[in-house]
Order: structure tokens, then C-alpha cells, then sequence
């Protein structure tokens, strides 16, 4: 990655990492571009070029939040074939991912209450994935026998 390019990701985390310390603090749905702008330590002009408005943010915000979750860990434990032991190994992951997100989850589930398309990216990439993954692991439970 080149020194430009470095500055601009840099840039993005700087602006992102405010705009989850607003949303952590309760005051993202009151707060201006002007406000995310002056904690990143930023222009204006500067988070518009990087996301165009606020909006993005917080579907950028969301996505960083969420991809955190290693979910890959979760989908990997689903497809253990043994359902008790993919049930445990479940179980576990989910708790490392939950360990893993800290806040961020319930921040993320907070912004899809008031945002669809924030709402569509949490379905996407967790609750979606999860309930399914979830409902096919019960099915193989109650096949096993193990589950009624």
C-alpha cells in the first residue's frame, strides 16, 4: 500500500472510530457531519470525500463493525457433522464472536431499528445467517434424536 493510500485508510478509521464513540455515547442521532468531522480530527469536506454523507458512515460503520465477528468461525462450526458437536463448537463460536464484537452488536442492531438499510446489512451478515444456520442445526438434532 502506498503512503497515499495508507493516509486515506487511515483517514477512514479515524472518521469511522468517531462515529462509533458518538453512537457508543447516544449522541450519533443528534450529532452533524461537522461533529464526526471535529472528533476524527477532520474536515467537513473531508468526510464528505471519504463517504459522501452520513448515511455511508453508518453503513460503513456497520459493515467494520460487523465483519469483526469472525462469522467464519460460526459457519464453521455449523458445518461439523457430528449436530452435537456442531452444537457445542456453535455455541463456543458465538460466544467468541460476541466476546469479539463487545458493543458493537447492540450498536449495530440500535442503528437497524431507525435505518433499513443498516437493518439489511445486520440481516446479511448476522441475524439472517444466524437464524438459518440455527434452524438447520435444530433439524439435524431432531434427526439425530437428540432434540424433539
Amino acid at each position: 500500500m502506498g503512503v497515499r493510500a495508507e493516509r486515506v485508510a487511515e483517514t477512514r478509521t479515524r472518521i469511522l472510530t468517531a462515529a462509533r464513540d458518538l453512537l457508543a455515547e447516544g449522541a450519533w442521532h443528534n450529532s452533524s457531519l461537522d461533529a464526526i468531522a471535529v472528533r476524527a480530527g477532520v474536515s467537513r469536506a473531508t468526510v464528505y470525500r471519504v463517504f459522501g454523507d452520513r448515511h455511508a458512515v453508518v453503513e460503513a460503520l456497520t459493515w467494520r463493525e460487523l465483519s469483526s465477528a469472525q462469522l467464519d468461525r460460526v459457519d464453521a462450526a455449523h458445518a461439523i457433522a457430528n449436530p452435537t458437536q456442531a452444537l457445542h463448537e456453535v455455541l463456543r463460536a458465538n460466544c467468541r464472536m460476541f466476546e469479539q464484537l463487545g458493543d458493537g452488536l447492540p450498536l449495530a442492531i440500535e442503528l437497524a431499528r431507525r435505518d433499513p438499510d443498516v437493518a439489511a446489512i445486520v440481516n446479511a451478515t448476522y441475524h439472517g445467517r444466524r437464524h438459518a444456520a440455527m434452524e438447520r442445526l435444530a433439524t439435524r438434532l431432531v434427526k439425530a434424536g437428540h432434540a424433539r
